[in-house]
């Protein structure tokens, strides 16, 4: 295998990008992707005939480097449905509403709305680039996301719609989840409301072709500088560069970049070792637990109940629903998540249960007719031996504020792209593409 300038560790959108970029600087590139598929956390399948995403799924507004970069490929993209009445189903009930905030008592009401205005208002006393320069860093990542919540939410339903609006947007717990951490990633996404809405928000519009068509796309303009099935188990830094190697053989390059999450680029030997601080922070910091749900149907039922398909559910497995369906209505669906402790806890069911559970839980809000589908799949992220988890990994509560540098520090030849390491938009593909424009100007500047 040759030696090239710079050897990048994952093929998902930071590590296919930031060759791209690389490549672009006039840089040779190589390019070891250990599943054998690129893409990473994006994964596009077929379900009844119609494309669906087993990973990320949605890009929005305030997210200018993903649709840029959509333009330039010519992949198209088209709005989510969201016209219609969304469920909540909390406290033993299941009832419809309009706007942001579901209809709860008034008490539960008041503190769930004021919950989401005061996280808005301590996410702007953080810096997303640098949380850890916060002024009250220290204090904010000794507590968690649970402790915040306990403070500002009376018990009941309020507090447990916002458990399930976290878990997906984490893959874990409040409890599991510092508040720094949560903050900056609020900070990041431009508020909550971006984070968790539809029209106006994060999850506003899909890619037509399928989510990984993006890497697909990128893979191709890159050529054999792709290689699959090619895991790194080890990296040697010396003065004159680095040496990768694995089950596959060794390459040799100027300089590396590992473009995976922390704590899979934790697994990876290096000598000499890394810093302290790096190597601490790849142990603090787990990635979530998501188990992706998409099911198909004949036809959109829910909405000639005038529902728009979405839906939170308090008490789970599912948390959250969203429509999935294609262009114009095409390929009706619906998408549902599995996440943090149900999904840890739904990971240890057999197929045919987990089936059953979340179809139990569909018709719970949209009718029976959910039990009928023409197709159904889920993807467990964490019983994936490359991902080990999904959407994204979260520093624990007490890391970030120490360690929070060693994130996107370089290791002398060996630099770090991936949505975790973001300045904005950390755990999306916003996030991923940002990372590799920070890692690809970062290795030119040091050649």
């Amino acid at each position: 295998m040759p030696d090239v300038d710079v050897i990048v560790v994952g093929a998902g959108l930071a590590g296919l990008r930031a060759a791209d970029l690389l490549r672009a600087r006039g840089l040779t590139t190589l390019v070891l992707e250990a599943r054998d598929r690129v893409g990473g956390r994006t994964w596009t399948t077929e379900l009844a005939g119609a494309p669906v995403e087993l990973g990320a799924q949605w890009v929005g507004p305030g997210q200018p480097r993903i649709l840029a970069l959509l333009d330039e490929l010519g992949l198209a993209t088209h709005h989510v449905a969201h016209d219609g009445r969304k469920v909540v189903a909390a406290g033993g009930r299941v009832r419809t509403y309009s706007g942001t905030v579901p209809p709860l008592s008034p008490t539960a009401l008041a503190g769930l709305q004021g919950a989401l205005w005061a996280m808005d208002r301590l996410a702007r006393t953080v810096d997303p680039a640098a949380p850890w320069d916060a002024r009250r860093a220290a204090e904010l990542d000794g507590r968690t996301l649970e402790q915040w919540k306990r403070r500002h939410i009376p018990p009941g339903s309020g507090r447990s719609v916002f458990d399930a609006a976290i878990r997906v947007v984490f893959g874990a717990e409040p409890g599991e989840l510092s508040l720094l951490w949560a903050a900056h990633y609020v900070a990041g996404g431009g508020g909550m409301e971006a984070l968790v809405e539809v029209q106006g928000g994060a999850q506003e519009r899909r890619i037509s072709a399928g989510t990984q068509a993006l890497a697909l796309a990128l893979s191709a303009r890159l050529g054999d500088a792709v290689r699959l099935s090619h895991p790194v188990e080890r990296v040697v830094q010396d003065a004159g560069g680095v040496t990768v190697t694995g089950p596959w053989g060794q390459a040799r390059a100027g300089r590396l970049v590992v473009a995976l999450p922390p704590h899979l680029a934790g697994r990876i030997a290096f000598a000499p070792l890394l810093p302290v601080a790096r190597d601490a922070l790849t142990q603090r910091f787990p990635m979530g637990q998501t188990i992706k749900v998409q099911v198909r149907y004949e036809r959109a039922f829910w909405r000639a109940r005038g529902l728009s398909g979405e839906a939170v559910l308090a008490d789970g497995p599912v948390s959250v629903v969203i429509d999935g369906s294609g262009a114009e209505g095409a390929a009706p669906g619906l998408s549902a998540f599995v996440v943090a402790e149900p999904g840890r806890q739904a990971s240890r069911w057999t197929p045919e249960t987990r089936r059953e559970r979340v179809l139990d839980q569909l018709a719970r809000c949209f009718g029976d007719e959910a039990r009928e589908p023409l197709g159904y799949a889920d993807l467990d992220w964490a019983a994936q031996e490359w991902s080990r988890g999904c959407p994204t990994g979260s520093a624990v509560p007490g890391a970030l504020s120490r360690l929070g540098p060693a994130l996107r520090e370089a290791c002398g030849r060996v630099h770090w792209a991936g949505t975790e390491t973001a300045r904005q938009w950390a755990g999306y593909m916003e996030g991923a593409l940002e990372s590799a424009e920070r890692v690809a100007a970062e290795v030119g500047a040091a050649r």
